[in-house]
């Protein structure tokens, strides 16, 4: 692998390794069912459990860069995934299994034309292009990983009291 493959499966690899050891010493009944206090109150706007987060930041990967960039036909359920509950032994296996995917497909980029539209344009993305999912497929997991760790954070909090 080389070239931007090589340094998208690195970036990805971290990021999703930073997401695991966020997830570190959280009991498996708190990963598919805690929320934070503020979720409770009418002004704190809808809030996802650590599962539903690490579980819709893979789905959305594999699907950015499985269909948008390589354009395989992919069955996804993105609702779904916001309700998703999973041990922490599903979410490793998850994304032991998306990481291998995506090596795999990264080390074949190169024949891909990133400049080509997308397998399913979007209305809400007007002119992107299949490169421009594979660089949202970066943004949006390190995104998600901030979304974690800010969780991660008053997960303590709140456990500590």
């Amino acid at each position: 692998m080389k070239g931007l493959g090589r340094a998208a499966s690195t970036v990805v690899q971290a990021l999703a390794d930073d997401i695991l050891a966020t997830l570190d010493g959280i009991p498996d009944e708190d990963l598919g069912t805690w929320k934070p206090a503020a979720a409770t109150d009418d002004d704190g706007g809808e809030m996802n459990t650590f599962a539903a987060i690490a579980i819709h930041t893979a789905s959305a990967g594999r699907w950015m860069v499985n269909h948008q960039v390589f354009g395989e036909e992919v069955t996804r359920d993105r609702e779904g995934e916001f309700h998703a509950i999973a041990s922490r032994s599903e979410i490793d296996a998850l994304y032991a299994a998306w990481m291998e995917d995506l090596s795999a497909r990264l080390a074949t980029l190169e024949q891909v034309d990133l400049d080509a539209p997308p397998s399913t344009p979007r209305a809400n993305r007007p002119g992107w292009t299949r490169g421009d999912y594979l660089l949202h497929m970066i943004d949006h997991t390190g995104l998600h990983l901030g979304h974690l760790q800010i969780q991660r954070q008053l997960w303590q909090a709140e456990r500590q009291k």
